[in-house]
């Protein structure tokens, strides 16, 4: 009995010792116009995997064996969807960024159209940086430039991406996500109470035939 609970308390050790291990993300997007790269390279102690991919993709890799669609997933989806965003924001706080490259060159024909471009656009990836990925980046001072093209229109993009955070990290932001919306978010049974006519404390049906009831009584009575 002994040797079985030395065995539990090695493995549980030897899980939490894997699970507090980093795991570096690299993600990059680059472009030109209308064709378009996207990748990511995962390292987790010896484990590497990675992928990239076209966008748009060929109609080729769109096709697929056809799928239905039934309405009713919508409402349990929103239960998922309400969980994964409160899962984001607790996830994010673990996440450090050790690389953050951002440059981009516009150009729309017009001086006056690539000017406004230029400053939408960097007003844009400002409010990103100081508020997303500043807080997140330690020491690590990300680049970030917006350049124009008064000569011509064309659309350049490159960013580059690299942070790593720990799983345990993670399984505890959804863990603690998911109780959150159990307790105190909107569940899909109360969503098809809801849309059946019923709310707490009673239902849309007799409420609305109390206010008939009143409504007709207070008419009788401006009659008399």
């Amino acid at each position: 009995m002994a040797w079985l609970l030395l065995g539990i308390l090695a493995l549980l050790a030897l899980g939490v010792g894997l699970a507090w291990q980093p795991m570096f993300v690299t993600f990059w997007v680059r472009g030109h116009t209308l064709t378009w790269v996207m990748g990511f390279q995962v390292h987790w102690l010896w484990w590497h995997f990675g992928d990239d991919w076209l966008i748009p993709q060929t109609p080729a890799a769109h096709a697929s064996g056809g799928m239905s669609f039934d309405p009713s997933l919508v409402k349990d989806g929103l239960w998922v969807v309400s969980w994964y965003r409160s899962f984001l924001q607790r996830a994010w706080s673990s996440v450090r960024f050790t690389r953050c490259d951002c440059h981009a060159t516009i150009g729309l024909g017009e001086a006056s159209d690539t000017a406004l471009a230029i400053g939408a656009i960097s007003a844009l990836l400002g409010w990103w940086l100081v508020h997303r990925i500043l807080p997140q980046a330690g020491t690590t001072r990300p680049s970030v430039k917006v350049e124009p093209n008064w000569n011509q229109a064309d659309f350049h993009f490159h960013l580059a991406t690299q942070f790593w955070f720990r799983p345990s990290f993670m399984t505890v932001a959804a863990l603690h996500s998911l109780v959150a919306e159990i307790r105190d978010g909107v569940r899909p049974h109360k969503l098809r109470r809801v849309q059946h006519g019923h709310i707490p404390g009673g239902t849309l049906g007799s409420s609305s035939h109390r206010i008939a009831h009143e409504n007709r009584d207070g008419i009788h009575q401006g009659h008399d």
